[in-house]
């Protein structure tokens, strides 16, 4: 059976963790440094007690647009982690088989579960891990088939402050950007939690990766998944008849996963 694999085969075991009194800034520079989306909070007995992730920090955050000297693009409160904390971490147990991990993911709307064994956590498997698992199996579905639609784009010279205002009206982790309606690059959230002390008016292709993946919508997701595994990008971009369609991401991998169970 498909992705019957346990998660034990495919997380990550080295493991970035914060205590309860972690700062939002200490996360957020945490998370930039060590490239990753979330950090579980864990107390003294070593338990997780809750996870913060970028999302996280982007919505509790002042967004600040306009001119003027010693104005930062994103403003992040002075006050605990744990306080944004509003449920439970979401977690599964090392021998909880890919495609169950997958439906928690789906379910739940995040990007990674926590393995634990007991309370503690010993590894982490996200929607990244899930698109190697889709490569190694060789899933065959075209990528139109997985695609979410429309693409949310913003164009390459818009301030970093509407791109982060963006992120958190529409929800979705990165935006495309767009020069003459054509993808150039790509501006997610590491992006602009990483810009948060720049001027607001910061061009958008001033901090984007222009790292970008564009296939036609005919192609095989095992390719897909190959291409942004080996380049490490956490995105691809659906194309036909040389215009943009759709875009498969970390979720879009999960669900793939999930209903080949």
């Amino acid at each position: 059976m498909p992705f019957s694999r346990p998660v034990s085969a495919y997380m990550t075991s080295e493991l970035d963790m914060v205590g309860t009194a972690a700062t939002l800034d200490e996360v957020a520079l945490l998370l930039e440094r060590r490239r990753i989306s979330a950090v579980p909070l864990v107390g003294p007995d070593g338990a997780i007690t809750g996870v913060v992730s970028r999302s996280d920090l982007l919505r509790a955050g002042r967004i600040q647009a306009g001119r003027g000297r010693g104005v930062a693009a994103l403003v992040l409160p002075d006050r605990p982690a744990a306080s944004l904390v509003t449920r439970a971490p979401v977690v599964c147990e090392e021998d909880t088989p890919l495609r169950e991990a997958a439906r928690v993911m789906v379910a739940e709307a995040v990007h990674r579960v926590f393995v634990v064994r007991g309370r503690r956590p010993i590894g982490v498997l996200s929607t990244f891990d899930l698109t190697t698992a889709v490569r190694d199996l060789r899933i065959a579905v075209p990528l139109g088939e997985i695609m979410s639609a429309p693409v949310t784009t913003i164009d390459v010279g818009a301030p970093i402050s509407a791109a982060a205002a963006l992120l958190v009206d529409t929800g979705v982790t990165s935006v495309v950007a767009v020069d003459w309606d054509w993808p150039i690059g790509m501006l997610g959230q590491s992006e602009v939690l990483a810009s948060r002390d720049l001027p607001p008016e910061t061009r958008v292709d001033d901090v984007m990766d222009p790292a970008v993946v564009c296939l036609p919508a005919r192609t095989a997701v095992h390719h897909a998944a190959a291409l942004a595994t080996g380049l490490g990008v956490r995105r691809v971009l659906a194309s036909s008849e040389r215009e943009m369609v759709g875009i498969v991401g970390g979720l879009d991998f999960a669900r793939l996963v999930a209903r080949l169970a």
